[in-house]
């Protein structure tokens, strides 16, 4: 499990001050690049130098209540499924209360840069994300 709290800012809210429902995921991916640099791979890594990337193939999302501009979210990131070449990920948002205000998920699978065609997650990665889902 990975936990990081973020402000909602103005810039992704809509014109009534409520967070648009595509940039709860702006939020995710902001948990998760910061939880890929907390276990030591950072995403600049794999856009420089690495000869594999895990990318997103699926996304989806359960709005259960509204997020407005000024409000600080916990978002808790937990790996739920660790697959050969692919992981799933779970993301619970939450407000200042401790409400749930949404729940997220992505499914990532590791590539080859150059082919593009999966590949097992390579075995540093998959271990930081095994110590994550316990």
């Amino acid at each position: 499990m990975f936990q990081i709290n973020l402000p909602v800012r103005l810039h992704l809210t809509d014109a009534a001050g409520v967070l648009f429902f595509g940039n709860y995921f702006i939020l995710a991916h902001d948990a998760y690049e910061e939880m890929m640099e907390s276990i030591g791979f950072p995403l600049d890594h794999f856009v420089t130098a690495a000869t594999y990337m895990p990318l997103i193939v699926h996304a989806e999302g359960d709005y259960l209540s509204p997020l407005r501009t000024g409000h600080l979210v916990t978002v808790v990131l937990h790996v739920e499924k660790l697959g050969v070449s692919s992981y799933a990920l779970k993301y619970d948002l939450s407000n200042s209360d401790g409400s749930t205000v949404a729940v997220l998920r992505t499914v990532h699978v590791t590539v080859d840069r150059t082919t593009m065609q999966s590949l097992p997650i390579p075995e540093g990665l998959r271990a930081k994300l095994t110590a994550l889902a316990e």
